[in-house]
């Protein structure tokens, strides 16, 4: 009954618990050298390392759901009056970022088209920033590469969680926070809260799910936990242990998406994937700074808002370095909005242009470079 609540089976023992003890391990070594972000990206590398080196390692899905509602409470615990007396920057940021995701995305396709040789449709979906798994259903639906896509966009969810984290630290002299400074321990935490926290989690889900809010597992939570908050309900956080968890969990589950990637058989992919993270993180880096002029906004918070990670890491990055955590989280759920919900309008609109190129009758596409 266990295995099946889990989506388990018994051959999945093996992997997971090499899995979840690689990324244990790895978040040990990064936290003992105090490296930034250490128990999810201490997880990604190990667990990254033994999946390149065909080694069987598994998460399951049913593992990340309540990983990601804990860190949607967490997110929803950041805001304050103050978020909202200061909406009027939201308005003109937001319309910035928009312009942001569209010219970086554009710049992203040419590029993969180009230079990576990717079919036009393949290149569209990989070039933009957008929710991983969401796009991925977006891009089979319309005849993508599903494989080099899939390998593009973990690449770059992979090198820009493991980069920026570094950067503030070793450039910009942030120090991580304490997992006590994320959320006190459990034992400390109030009965009373903890119900409070917990209803926020499921009523959130459940609620999120049943108005299709995008992100839902994390929007529902968040927008429940921040009304808590906002109203007195309640001033705790989720407690630190779990969101240690959440990121073991969540680092892992980046290093298990190049299970069955052979690193030398499919370099030229990674190759051209890398180059796609370079000209995104350098537009990153040059928007930030011409932003920071127009709208006098902390470089910090603006570098954050504009990396093209995953929504949950880029959050979780914030809450660690204890960076404008609303501000970062709201701009991030406008670009999956627009990932999600634009993207696919605006493909419908180009789609007589984007046409797949044919197999060449070796089962790959034509241009295609990668093996």
């Amino acid at each position: 009954m266990l295995f099946r609540v889990l989506g388990l089976n018994r051959d999945d023992l093996g992997p997971v618990a090499l899995t979840l003890g690689g990324g244990l391990l790895g978040g040990f070594v990064f936290d003992y050298f105090s490296m930034p972000l250490p128990w999810m990206l201490g997880a990604m590398a190990t667990v990254t390392t033994l999946a390149l080196t065909g080694h069987k390692v598994k998460i399951p899905g049913s593992f990340r759901q309540p990983m990601i509602v804990i860190i949607g409470v967490m997110l929803g615990s950041t805001f304050t009056i103050e978020f909202f007396e200061r909406a009027d920057e939201y308005v003109v940021t937001i319309a910035l970022v928009a312009i942001y995701v569209v010219l970086v995305s554009a710049i992203c396709m040419v590029y993969l088209v180009k230079v990576g040789r990717y079919d036009p449709v393949t290149a569209y979906f990989s070039s933009i920033p957008g929710g991983l798994m969401e796009m991925m259903v977006l891009a089979s639906a319309e005849g993508a590469d599903e494989r080099k896509f899939f390998l593009t966009q973990a690449t770059r969810v992979f090198a820009v969680v493991f980069t920026i984290p570094f950067w503030y630290r070793l450039v910009e002299g942030y120090v991580p926070q304490s997992s006590s400074a994320l959320g006190a321990p459990l034992a400390t935490i109030a009965l009373s809260d903890l119900a409070i926290l917990t209803a926020c989690a499921v009523a959130g889900y459940y609620l999120g799910k049943l108005f299709r809010f995008p992100a839902y597992r994390l929007t529902g939570p968040l927008l429940l936990s921040a009304a808590a908050h906002l109203t007195g309900l309640t001033a705790s956080r989720p407690p630190g242990e779990l969101i240690i968890l959440a990121q073991l969990v969540l680092g892992s589950i980046i290093g298990t998406r190049f299970v069955g990637v052979r690193l030398i058989e499919m370099l030229g992919t990674i190759r051209i994937a890398l180059g796609s993270v370079l000209i995104l993180l350098s537009l990153a880096f040059i928007c930030t700074y011409a932003l920071q002029t127009v709208t006098g906004i902390d470089s910090k918070i603006l570098l954050l808002t504009l990396s093209p990670g995953g929504l949950a890491e880029m959050t979780l990055i914030a809450l660690t370095l204890g960076i404008d955590v609303a501000f970062i989280t709201v701009h991030h759920l406008m670009r999956i909005i627009m990932a999600v919900f634009v993207a696919p309008l605006v493909f419908k609109v180009l789609k007589k242009y984007l046409k797949p190129q044919e197999n060449d009758g070796s089962g790959r596409r034509r241009g295609d470079r990668s093996p």
